[in-house]
């Protein structure tokens, strides 16, 4: 069975290539490892969850603290306001010109 760090867990909030997010479960086989990662890039992305091959990159991956992670919902927390802001900004917009016809 593949052997994987200590720190590689489900429950456990990693880091991973500037990213941050929480194993969510592990499947093993003799020579790989896959991890189920659910993180905040992925949740503003819709994809919540997304399984990457451990083995390939398995420098890349360090543990990360639950400071980490909300700093980062926070970052994509911002982006999404942005969004809607600009969601709202570009109805009113249209509206404005609909009314106007």
């Amino acid at each position: 069975m593949y052997q994987l760090p200590d720190f590689i867990f489900p429950g456990a909030i990693i880091k991973l290539q500037g990213w941050v997010g929480v194993i969510v479960d592990i499947a093993l086989s003799k020579d790989k490892a896959m991890l189920l990662i659910k993180s905040p890039k992925n949740a503003f992305r819709a994809r919540y969850t997304e399984w990457l091959e451990y083995n390939l990159l398995p420098d890349e991956f360090s543990t990360a603290t639950l400071e980490e992670f909300v700093k980062e919902v926070e970052v994509y927390k911002s982006l999404a306001e942005k969004k809607i802001r600009e969601l709202e900004a570009l109805r009113d917009e249209v509206s404005r010109e609909g009314s106007a016809q």
